[in-house]
Order: structure tokens, then sequence, then C-alpha cells
């Protein structure tokens, strides 16, 4: 069973992966070609634009079966029944894709936003790599603490209470703010002009959130082509029913 969610994580994976990669290759590349013509603006491209493409859609498969494999493979066969609680397959793919997204990028980025080439920043390598798997480690907390929330405020509320058990899950992600406002300053200077920078961050982020949104699409597709739910697919729901 377990080698079967991995197995489907990995599928989901690839899906991701090849979409994360192309939207690197086409989007992502130029993009940074055009930024680096502010530090290099005379130096020709040291491999060529087909090889830089190939290369990037490769390293998406890869990151995507990878994060497949763990996330929608690993993680999800230890937590999907605390999962169910969210609701239909659909929302539970989504819901994890949502939470891989905030610890593997959201909460670092609280502390290091993504930064364009040629960037230099004040903190050395090895804090800025601590305080990165720090907030990931908070990020994941944060996740796991809302679904705790959820679950909590799902029960005692009556028909309405989803809306009620969202918004005390979304407060819950308060904590990685928090936890960013101690952490050390990072200034950073670069050769890019000042407009150029946030339009970098924003790629990033668009090319990230797609990654997991196609990711946790892919799985559920998965899920319900091989697995066919039957019955309530929230229990908290059924149990509410049952109570009543």
């Amino acid at each position: 069973m377990f080698v079967e969610y991995v197995t489907r994580g990995a599928k989901a994976g690839l899906v991701g992966g090849v979409a994360f990669g192309l939207f690197i290759a086409l989007v992502g590349n130029p993009l940074i070609g055009y930024a680096e013509t502010f530090e290099h603006s005379h130096e020709a491209p040291a491999v060529s634009g087909t090889v830089t493409a190939v290369v990037s859609v490769a390293g998406g498969v890869l990151l995507g079966v990878l994060l497949g494999a763990v996330v929608f493979g690993a993680a999800y066969y230890f937590l999907e029944p605390v999962l169910a609680g969210w609701g239909s397959v659909d929302a539970k793919s989504y819901v994890l894709g949502g939470a891989g997204f905030i610890t593997v990028s959201g909460a670092p980025w609280v502390v290091f936003p993504p930064q364009p080439p040629g960037v230099e920043q004040s903190l050395p390598v090895d804090v800025r790599i601590a305080w990165y798997a720090l907030m990931m480690g908070v990020g994941a907390l944060a996740c796991g603490l809302a679904g705790y929330v959820y679950r909590q405020l799902r029960r005692r509320f009556d028909d309405r209470g989803w809306v009620v058990a969202a918004l005390g899950a979304i407060a819950s992600l308060g904590v990685i703010p928090m936890v960013g406002v101690v952490a050390p300053a990072n200034s950073v200077t670069g050769p890019l002009p000042t407009e150029l920078v946030p339009v970098i961050q924003a790629v990033t982020a668009v090319g990230q959130i797609g990654f997991w949104f196609v990711l946790a699409t892919a799985h559920a597709w998965l899920v319900r082509r091989e697995e066919p739910v039957s019955g309530p697919s929230d229990p908290i729901d059924a149990s509410m029913a049952t109570d009543s």
C-alpha cells in the first residue's frame, strides 16, 4: 500500500514537474537572461538557450517527482486520516498542496524572499541555510496547527462551521510572520533596476504556486481514478449529522 501511494505521488510529481520545467524554460529563463544583461552586458551566454531549456525541464521533472513522492506519496499516506476532515478527495489534495507550498517556499520567503541573479546578501550562506530550514519547520508546524484548529472549530459549530474553521485555520498561519520578525536582517545589493526586482519575485512566486497547484490537481485526479470514494466525504460532517 505504501509503495502504491509513493508511486501515485511520483506520477503526480511528474506532471507538475513537466509544467514547472516548461514555465521556467519559457518564462523564467528569458527573464533571468534579461536580468543578467545588467551584470554582464558584454558577455555572451556560456550555453545555448536550447541547452538551458532542456536542463530547466529536466530539473523541473526531477524536483516534481521528488516532492510528489515525498509530499503526495509518503506524507499523504500517513496524513490521510487527518486530511479526511477537510472534505472531498480534491480538497485533501489541494490542502496538502497548499501546505507543501507554505512549508517549502512561503514560510522561508518571509525571511528570504526570492532574489534575482547578481544580488549580494549580507548574511553568510550558512546562516541563511539555517534560517531557511528553520522557517520550513515553522511553516510545517503552522500548517499542522491550522489543521488542528480547523478540525476543532469544525466540530464545535453547526452547518456554517466550515467558515469559522477556515478563518481560524488561516489565522493560525500568523505564527509564520511572528517568527520571521525575530530573524536577522539580510540586506541585499545588486545591479538590477529597482522596478525589475519585484517582477522577478512575482514570476518566481507564480511559478511555485502553479507548480503546487498542478501537482495537487494531478494527484486528485489520480486518486479519483484509482480509488473511487463512496459514502460521506467528510467524517466531521457525518458525525455531526449522526449527533443531530
